[in-house]
């Protein structure tokens, strides 16, 4: 017997609908994988995160007051905007 041979055939059919529900669930798997939309890298804008100044142990005040940063991420407020080292921002969300 080969490596991989199955001592039990393997036969599916529309009428097992254990077989069936296994397949669908494993198609639905991949197609979700598959067509993910959107982009979830952060966008890289030349001189809008300054390395140097991120801090991630920043003590910042809970007030909402969002921002929405150079590199299109609205932050919660300026001081988390700083914190995470962006260099320019404008009051309100940014547009999505």
């Amino acid at each position: 017997m080969g490596l991989y041979q199955s001592a039990v055939p393997i036969r599916l059919s529309s009428k097992d609908p254990l077989a069936m529900k296994n397949i669908t669930t494993i198609l639905g798997t991949i197609m979700l994988f598959a067509f993910q939309c959107g982009d979830n890298e952060p966008k890289v804008i030349e001189g809008c995160i300054d390395p140097d100044k991120i801090d991630p142990t920043a003590a910042c005040y809970e007030i909402y007051a969002p921002v929405c940063g150079c590199d299109g991420k609205t932050y919660s407020n300026d001081c988390f905007a700083e914190a995470a080292g962006v260099t320019s921002w404008a009051e309100g969300q940014c547009e999505e």
